[in-house]
């Protein structure tokens, strides 16, 4: 079995501060009504801020590649999303790097359709948490159907999204390391069946691996593992012993207010139309 490995994106947000204000992002969760077809608000309304803010801690967040936020379409018109990977490890590294073994922690998301994150002991070889039922409708990069659902942490905590409290954690550097995988090999987007089969199927994602890295025998990759890594991450401030004052040092992405301009619409491309 030779698994393709597929890098993603690992964005991790430090909050140390409590009292920090945060933006109210989250979707509305859908509400189906029986036979009846009504339009339902789900995006907030704008300039609302997050009840309770954002305890002290690490804020993970990875993005999906792009293989798996493009859709194909079918015969009959309809757009299809690949399956998100049903299940998540998150292992974090804390202490110091000079002495003795680093410590180890790791939750598993079993079944990322049921939100269900679990903190396990990698090390002891006891059995995993289990996985919920199948669902008939998985997961994809869509969500109840807002493309950008999942560029937003709170509307994929447990799911894409792991908060970390560093409860116990004294002082850095901290290192993360996420992997996905499905449990289910019809629903891996790399799952093939020939060589022919492969190359269509990752030429569809936008993948390929350079020839020969394959290990033994194996003449095409019968599956993906997605992961990413944050490294360097300092605790409780940005810096630590023997990280020569830099490695630890963060960026603020926040826009400068002075340079921000902002328009109203009816609609997206309304708004748009007046900045340009």
């Amino acid at each position: 079995m030779a698994r393709l490995l597929v890098p993603i994106q690992l964005d991790a947000l430090v909050v140390r501060d409590p009292g920090t204000h945060w933006a109210l992002t989250r979707l509305d969760t859908p509400r189906p009504a029986a036979k009846v077809n009504r339009r339902q608000q789900l995006v907030p309304d704008p300039f609302q801020e997050l009840p309770g803010g954002r305890q002290p801690g690490v804020y993970l967040h990875w993005a999906l590649p792009d293989g798996l936020t493009h859709a194909t379409t079918n015969p009959d018109g309809s757009q299809h999303f690949p399956a998100v990977p049903d299940s998540w490890l998150v292992v974090r590294l804390s202490g110091s790097t000079r002495s003795g073994p680093r410590n180890v922690r790791a939750w598993l998301i079993p079944d990322v359709n049921a939100q269900t994150p679990a903190v396990i002991d990698p090390l002891s070889g006891a059995p995993l948490p289990p996985s919920g039922p199948v669902p008939a409708q998985l997961l994809t990069a869509a969500g109840p159907g807002d493309l950008a659902w999942a560029a937003y942490y709170d509307n994929v905590e447990g799911r894409l999204a792991l908060h970390d409290d560093l409860a116990g954690v004294a002082a850095g550097p901290i290192s993360y390391l996420v992997c996905g995988w499905y449990r289910n090999p019809a629903v891996d987007p790399a799952h093939a069946i020939s060589a022919a089969d492969s190359a269509a199927r990752l030429a569809g994602l936008g993948w390929s691996y350079p020839a020969g890295q394959l290990p033994g025998n194996n003449g095409f990759p019968d599956g993906c593992l997605l992961h990413g890594y944050a490294v360097a991450i300092g605790w409780p401030d940005q810096h630590w012993p023997g990280d020569g004052g830099t490695l630890g040092t963060e960026v603020d992405l926040r826009p400068d207010p002075t340079k921000i301009t902002a328009s109203i619409g009816e609609t997206v491309a309304e708004a748009l139309a007046t900045l340009t």
